[in-house]
């Protein structure tokens, strides 16, 4: 009986958030969109995808969870929609950090250092991207994957940089940035020295700066 009466209380309050938030004008269902991930992602700030469930991200953004499904159709499709969005923004962090300079070496180290600093900066959304979860789970292309872009563009860098095999440049440089950025976020009492010099450190072993 109690269950009972938790259901109906859950009930009713999904429909009373329903009338209190502002309904989105005709046309403007991309808003409710944005909203969902956008407390997707505030929820996995704290929290591990896998515990992510869409009634908690539909209470976070105020609307019932019957609302997220004309846009998300479970919680992998949100997942990865959070996935796109995330990439995304580390995908633009890093190239725009990259045009500031003009030497390849120098946009290379930008890049990278960019990388790093953003998931020191946001250790749950850096574990989304590449310690949970994932959307190689899913098959597909690998063009049509999240991070697809993050991935080509620290290709391109490194081919300005080196004659040698971009490929598997890039995935020694990947593995070794994941490992700067994964150790400090999950042993945070070793005495690290700074992420810039164990950067400069990795580079010049891979990337000796003669350009």
């Amino acid at each position: 009986m109690c269950k009972l009466i938790g259901v109906k209380e859950e009930i009713m309050a999904d429909a009373a958030r329903q009338q209190t938030r502002t309904r989105n004008p005709r046309g403007h269902g991309d808003r409710l969109r944005g909203d969902v991930i956008a407390a997707a992602e505030d929820l996995l700030k704290e929290q591990p995808v896998e515990v992510l469930s869409l009634r908690a991200v539909a209470r976070s953004a105020g609307v019932s969870a019957t609302a997220l499904y004309p846009h998300f159709a479970d919680r992998r499709a949100l997942v990865w929609s959070v996935l796109e969005h995330l990439f995304g923004v580390l995908t633009a962090e890093t190239t725009r950090a990259a045009a500031q300079f003009d030497r390849p070496y120098d946009r290379l180290r930008a890049w990278c250092l960019t990388y790093c600093r953003f998931g020191l900066t946001h250790p749950g959304h850096y574990r989304v991207l590449f310690e949970s979860w994932s959307a190689e789970q899913v098959e597909a292309p690998l063009t049509d994957l999240p991070g697809y872009e993050l991935r080509r563009g620290l290709l391109a860098l490194i081919s300005d940089c080196s004659s040698d095999d971009v490929d598997e440049l890039g995935t020694l440089i990947w593995a070794g940035l994941h490992g700067l950025v994964s150790l400090r976020i999950n042993k945070p009492s070793f005495p690290w020295p700074p992420i810039e010099t164990l950067l400069d450190a990795l580079l010049m072993r891979m990337i000796p700066p003669t350009r």
